[in-house]
């Protein structure tokens, strides 16, 4: 089995300061693993990915996707296959996700954020529509108006800086 593949999330106590301690955390889009001994941290496997945004004039389409124990508004996202560059992820998730088209030239990489690589496009063919089960609902949102209470927590510290 492929570690970068393994996705698992314990929470050990120690009631021993001194006694090494092997967490394993989870972010929303990745997931990693951190073995704390005394004052060294390790990371291992982390899977790089993509997180697109389409936007036209002051809106951007936000996806209400069902992450099993929460339902968030987000961009659409993925990771990063083997052998594939982060613009070609990003088409590909923007395709199977909403069902829209984007050439390569259209992809902008606006900057980073955790694991991701975070794409503005503003240009695609074909009306964009939730082609996968979690996605409930596709909405415009004014970028002065994000539902920052009902996102991933944090985005409301980074993501406009990366929108306009």
């Amino acid at each position: 089995m492929n570690e970068k593949n393994v996705c698992i999330v314990v929470n050990f106590t120690q009631h021993s300061a001194t006694a090494p301690k092997l967490c394993l955390k989870a972010s929303w889009g990745g997931f990693f693993m951190q073995k704390q001994n005394l004052n060294s941290c390790y990371t291992k496997a982390m899977r790089k990915a993509v997180l697109c945004f389409l936007k036209k004039n002051d809106s951007v389409l936000l996806l209400h996707t069902d992450y099993g124990n929460r339902t968030v508004w987000s961009g659409v996202s993925g990771y990063i296959e083997e052998n594939e560059t982060a613009v070609d992820a990003a088409i590909r998730e923007i395709n199977e996700e909403i069902g829209v088209n984007i050439k390569p030239k259209e992809v902008r990489h606006v900057g980073t954020h955790d694991i991701f690589d975070v794409f503005i496009i503003e240009k695609w063919e074909g009306k964009p529509t939730p082609k996968e089960f979690s996605i409930k609902e596709i909405k415009w949102f004014q970028l002065d108006s994000l539902p920052y209470d009902q996102m991933h927590e944090g985005n409301e510290i980074w993501l406009l800086k990366l929108l306009i």
